[in-house]
């Protein structure tokens, strides 16, 4: 019953270390999947930095390219020197490939895509006015070239790709501070719950040291009451065998002192014991009767009924059987002997 109830213990304690690896194992990987989550979002929240930074930047661009070509032209129809066509000459190159940038940067957003492509219009009327003023005043139609920067129509183009730019700008600050508050609500979350996690793990490792303390102390209490146990039947056996021996002695001393004769025998007949006085009495030595038949010793008037004396002992176990013949003296005469016999093998 004992070991079974051990063995019950053992079980529940090995299956409730398994639930709680089991746990700590499961959070971990929740750990981990939060983790990796967080860093996609972060991924994600840098690749949306860069791209406002690339669209401002990009932008900016245009912006300053138009305005030096803006610029450029005026001085050189105000001087008509061509050194003042270089900003003219090398912005109109930069304005479209910082329009071609833009176009990649925005390739995924439609609403963008479409407020570039507006851009890109009013840039190429800003750049074809550009340069008509610039061809009418090399071909000398200064009249034209001034009637045409007397009108309001470079200012209407400037200010429209100023709009566009403002509001591609605008548009992009928007889409990151939304996509940065998505990234930021899900940091908070995923942060919420790495912290209750990581509080899970520390709770589910005490449980698991808590779950082994308490076997090993619950294993070091039994080994003690089981060597407690030990103690006290080794302190009754050392007990048990001291009064053995004490009873020993005083049988010893009994028989030892006793002027009758007591014998043991095995089931062969053969002595297993003799009290000293049986060597007095019939003057027979212990190393005499190992020498000699047990029978050359008995009368050999007396030998049948020592016989049957005998099979009635081993018949009869456990009764007192009474027993008379005659024993050889070592002298050469015979002694009458009566006594008891009683078979102790039944």
């Amino acid at each position: 019953m004992d070991s079974l109830k051990e063995s019950i213990k053992k079980y529940q304690f090995q299956m409730k270390l398994i639930i709680g690896f089991l746990l700590l194992i499961l959070a971990i990987e929740f750990i981990f999947f939060h983790f990796f989550q967080n860093n996609d979002n972060f991924i994600r929240a840098n690749k949306t930095a860069n791209h406002t930074i690339e669209l401002f930047t990009e932008t900016e661009h245009i912006l300053s390219e138009i305005k030096d070509i803006e610029s450029g032209t005026r001085a050189y129809e105000i001087t008509g020197n061509e050194k003042f066509l270089e900003p003219y000459i090398t912005g109109y190159s930069d304005v479209y490939l910082h329009l071609n940038n833009l176009k990649n940067i925005t390739k995924g957003n439609p609403k963008h895509q479409i407020k570039v492509i507006e851009l890109s219009v009013w840039v190429n009327m800003r750049l074809s006015r550009s340069q008509k003023l610039v061809s009418l005043i090399k071909d000398n139609k200064l009249e034209e070239a001034k009637a045409m920067t007397n009108t309001t129509e470079g200012l209407l183009i400037m200010k429209n790709i100023k709009d566009k730019i403002t509001e591609l700008q605008e548009d992009e600050k928007i889409e990151f501070e939304n996509q940065n508050n998505r990234n930021n609500y899900v940091f908070g979350n995923s942060s919420k719950v790495i912290v209750v996690l990581e509080v899970l793990v520390i709770l589910i490792l005490l449980m698991v040291f808590v779950l082994i303390n308490t076997n090993f102390k619950n294993r070091r209490e039994r080994e003690a009451d089981l060597l407690q146990l030990n103690n006290e039947l080794e302190k009754k056996v050392d007990e048990r065998t001291a009064k053995l021996q004490e009873n020993e002695k005083l049988f010893r001393a009994l028989v030892e002192n006793d002027l009758s004769m007591i014998s043991l025998v095995d089931k062969n007949f053969e002595s297993i014991y003799r009290s000293p006085v049986t060597e007095s009495i019939l003057g027979w030595t212990d190393e005499d009767r190992k020498k000699m038949d047990v029978l050359s010793f008995i009368h050999p008037d007396d030998i049948t009924s020592y016989k049957n004396k005998y099979q009635e002992i081993i018949n009869k176990p456990g009764q007192l059987i009474t027993l008379e013949f005659r024993y050889l003296h070592k002298d050469g005469h015979y002694l009458w002997l009566e006594g008891n016999a009683i078979n102790k093998f039944a």
